[in-house]
This record gives structure tokens, C-alpha cells and sequence, in this order.
């Protein structure tokens, strides 16, 4: 039961659930890490925390254990969302419990917050793999239902989840997100060389970084660069897509051998969070064609660390990047040619573009965000059900 507040906040004990963090750090673990931390970090909040981790505290938490109590649960990720977690709302007697990546399980009662990304889930199924079809969907479609409050990352998103939920507006907020600071260029050349030679990358190179699934429309990507490719001028040049294999990969490599890039396209596969600042410092420019984005992080992390970028013009894409990117229509392959030939063979474009970048990318930052989620949780004042 939630009823505004009146005054000073009540203080809360405030359930976060960061059992995600247990798997490779892509988007959304990258986005629950950080506003944790942030959370942590700030000093501002009235409330008491509840960390409920998988097997393992994340080495990046392990620092706050005063600030916050720690609990570790079972293994399992299904295990945790849909009996461990609803169990530790009465064993801790939890006000709110925070869903910052995973929707709640079905067993899940009490008053909770939770994070949907955007509509993805919604708008195509055929960008979506079997399982979340079937189980992600409607779990998500019914937490920004229940929700008390369900956050988001930007204005596209909070008007997708409008549309394609039973959410009422008044409870979907936009709280942003953010870059890490980890995201700045690299001038040690032994850093950078040691990347280099980890990925087997080339001495000069377009990249991108992202799944390697229907969504991010490497397809057009790949025929865009193909055409660049047939350029004089361009025919030293790499391309590098760095991303875990994700429903859907193959389609990716069948075209790249259509399209002849057999030995021009370098899959790099999963890069870790500690290896990828060098890798955009390294990159003559970043591109990214996705055909949907609820926000677009890697544009902006390659913005911080002074990478030109062209990215799509859907989603939330342009909201993202602002002026500070060259836009694309995402079927335009021959506008995306048009488009990385510009920033390569101009240098005042791309010295232009990497200056904005890296302005635009400051303005994202944890400590706004956490601010954010903070004044959240303290419009509302919960009671503890039995």
C-alpha cells in the first residue's frame, strides 16, 4: 500500500536486486551495476539497502559492504527471481524491493519498483529469441503493470511502455542513464597494444559493439561497408563487430560471406568491461545501425573516449547522441557508405564530431541518475504487509 509523502521521507529498507550481475556485463547488467554503485555512493538517501546477489558480491560491491547489507542466494537465476527473491521481502521485511534488470518473478507480492528498458519486447517478435517470447514478455508487461513506479532511460522509452503496457503514465518515469567514467581515451600505448593484440585487430578500423542479433541490423551495415570497401581509398580499411553470438548470429556470418568481407570483418566476440576504452580509442570511427534502441549506450561510451560516430536515426538513438553523431536512416545502406566515407576522409568532420562527442557523453552521469532513482523512492511511503 503506497500513499504520497508528507514531509521528510519515512526511512525505507529498500530490497535491490542484483542477481543479474552474475553474468557477462553487456547492457543491462552494465546499467544495473552502475546505478547500484551510484545508489551506494551517494550520500543523500534516508533509506537502508539490501543487496540480494547470486553465488557471488560483484568485485565492483565489494567495497560498499558498510553501506549496505549483502545477501547471497541460490545459483539459479530462474531459482532467485521467482521463489528466492519474493521470499527475502518477509525475511528482511523489505518496504520496496528495486528491480533494476530482471522483471519480478510471478510469485512476487508487495510493493516493488522496476526498470523496463523500452518496447523492444513488444514492437517486432521477430527480433526476439524463443524465450523471451514466451517468458520474458509477458513477465516484463505484467511488473510495468503491478509496478508502484516503473523507470526507464529515456523519453522514447517511457512513451513505448505507455503504448504497449498496462502502466499507468503517472508511474512511468524517465530516470536516464549513464556512462561510466572508466569511458575516456587511452594514451598508454602499451594498453592499447596489448588489446590490439588480444582481438587480432588491424591498424585501422571501423567498430562496432553490440549482440550480434536481427535488432542491431548488421545486415545493412555490412552492405554499406561493402560498398565502402570497393573504394580505392578505402580498401585498407576493417571492420570489427565486437558482441556476444546472440540469437539470430548466424544470419550475420552468412552474410558477411555473401557479401565477400570474408577476410574485411573481424568478429571479436565478447569483449570485457575492462577492455572496451581501448578498443573505441583505437577505432577510426564507431557506427551503430540498430533498428531499435530504448536509449543506445554504446554510441555515447565511444563518444567519451573520443570516437567519431554514425549512428541510426531510430528509437531513441537521436535523443541519445543529440547533435553530436551523424544520423542514418537504418535501411539506407547506400546513406550509411555515404556516411563513414565522410567521417573518414574528412578530418575537420571527424575532429568535429569526436570534440561534440565527448560533451555530450558528460552529461550522463551516475550521480544523476542515482539522484534520480533517490527522489523516486522518496515520493513514496510504503507500510510493511505482512
Amino acid at each position: 500500500r503506497l500513499r504520497p509523502t508528507v514531509g521528510r521521507a519515512r526511512r525505507m529498507r529498500i530490497g535491490i536486486d542484483a542477481t543479474s550481475l552474475c553474468r557477462r556485463i553487456t547492457g543491462m547488467e552494465a546499467y544495473a551495476l552502475g546505478l547500484i554503485k551510484g545508489l551506494l555512493e551517494d550520500g543523500s538517501s534516508p533509506h537502508d539497502s539490501v543487496i540480494a546477489c547470486r553465488g557471488r558480491v560483484h568485485p565492483d560491491l565489494e567495497g560498499f559492504r558498510g553501506r549496505a547489507e549483502f545477501v547471497r542466494g541460490p545459483s539459479s537465476q530462474i531459482l532467485c527471481e521467482q521463489l528466492w527473491l519474493p521470499f527475502l521481502r518477509r525475511r528482511f521485511g523489505l518496504d520496496l524491493v528495486h528491480y533494476p534488470a530482471f522483471p519480478p518473478g510471478f510469485a512476487t507480492a508487495g510493493p516493488y519498483l522496476a526498470t523496463v528498458f523500452d518496447g523492444a519486447l513488444w514492437r517486432d517478435p521477430s527480433w526476439l529469441s524463443w524465450k523471451a517470447r514466451v517468458y520474458l514478455a509477458p513477465l516484463t508487461r505484467r511488473a510495468a503493470a503491478r509496478a508502484r513506479k516503473v523507470l526507464t532511460i529515456s523519453e522514447f522509452s517511457r512513451e513505448e511502455i505507455i503504448r504497449f503496457t498496462n502502466a499507468d503514465p503517472r508511474n512511468v518515469v524517465n530516470a536516464g542513464i549513464a556512462v561510466h567514467p572508466a569511458f575516456r581515451p587511452v594514451e598508454d600505448e602499451d594498453r592499447l597494444g596489448e588489446v590490439r593484440s588480444r582481438y587480432g585487430l588491424p591498424e585501422c578500423f571501423i567498430l562496432s559493439v553490440g549482440s550480434l542479433e536481427p535488432r542491431k541490423n548488421l545486415g545493412t551495415l555490412l552492405a554499406a561497408f561493402a560498398g565502402l570497401r570497393r573504394e580505392a581509398r578505402s580498401r585498407d580499411l576493417k571492420l570489427v563487430l565486437a558482441g556476444r553470438p546472440a540469437w539470430g548470429a548466424g544470419e550475420v556470418r552468412t552474410a558477411i560471406e555473401r557479401a565477400g568481407l570474408g577476410s574485411d570483418v573481424v568478429l571479436a566476440g565478447y569483449v570485457p568491461f575492462s577492455d572496451l576504452p581501448a578498443l573505441y580509442t583505437m577505432a577510426g570511427l564507431f557506427v551503430y545501425p540498430s533498428l531499435y534502441e530504448g536509449f543506445g549506450l554504446p554510441p555515447v561510451e565511444a563518444m567519451a573516449c573520443g570516437t567519431p560516430v554514425v549512428c541510426s536515426n531510430a528509437g531513441a538513438l537521436p535523443e541519445a547522441v543529440g547533435p553530436a553523431a551523424l544520423t542514418v536512416d537504418p535501411s539506407d545502406a547506400g546513406g550509411w557508405t555515404g556516411a563513414m566515407r565522410t567521417v573518414i576522409e574528412d578530418r575537420g568532420v571527424r575532429d568535429r564530431l569526436a570534440a561534440a562527442g565527448r560533451l555530450r557523453a558528460a552529461l550522463f552521469t551516475w550521480e544523476r541518475v542515482a539522484r534520480a532513482v533517490i527522489g523516486v523512492y522518496n515520493s513514496l511511503e510504503t507500510t510493511r504487509e505482512s
